[in-house]
């Protein structure tokens, strides 16, 4: 039976931009992993972690009634005191989420745990479902913690010029401090908004 509560694993030691540059994936190596992965429903988890910059911990509990099909958004609700907000799906992430919708089976949540769909899809089955595919792909060891989507997301919009204030919102975090760890890494000029991310999705398909 999948567990009730996600106890928290032991982090590892270091400062931000440590655990930043240990969980950066380039661009060509995370699409290898994230279209690599055959399974619907597996895939679907992963774009939509990458996308909307989710912990492990929040993507299984996300409802069913987040996602609108006809304005194609996703409504997320984020843990730990982070910011919540609508996201506009892209296609690349879209297609799979309308897909998994048609194949989901009856529960409360948009991604439920496959042993039992009462259930929400717990953290260690996002541990399993991105160890998988790194593997599959060929990733380094380091880069196995599916927290490190979030991390490679934000580097990733930060490299192609994003504004800082768009990516703090993007990623849910209250305070910039959290976001300027990135723009440390990436050293790029920040500007533009939602066509940096449709831009970005666009090199995933």
């Amino acid at each position: 039976m999948p567990p009730r509560s996600y106890p928290k694993l032991p982090g590892e030691a270091g400062a931000a931009v440590r655990r930043v540059r240990r969980g950066y994936v380039p661009i060509e190596q995370l699409r290898a992993a994230i279209n690599g992965t055959r399974d619907l429903f597996e895939r679907s988890v992963l774009k939509v972690i990458y996308y909307c910059g989710l912990r492990a911990s929040e993507v299984g509990l996300q409802p069913a009634t987040a996602f609108d099909p006809i304005r194609k958004t996703l409504d997320i609700a984020r843990l730990k005191g982070s910011s919540s907000g609508t996201y506009l799906l892209e296609p690349w992430v879209l297609q799979d989420v309308l897909a998994w919708i048609k194949r989901r089976p009856e529960s409360e949540y948009l991604f439920p745990h496959p042993a039992d769909s009462t259930f929400p899809l717990d953290r260690f089955s996002v541990f399993r479902i991105w160890g998988h595919a790194t593997k599959r792909a060929g990733l380094e060891l380091r880069m196995r913690h599916p927290h490190v989507l979030k991390h490679s997301l934000a580097t990733h919009m930060l490299e192609r010029g994003d504004d800082i204030l768009f990516v703090q919102q993007w990623l849910g975090h209250k305070r910039l401090e959290s976001t300027q760890v990135y723009a440390e890494l990436t050293g790029k000029r920040l500007q533009a908004g939602q066509q940096i991310i449709r831009g970005l999705v666009g090199e995933l398909e």
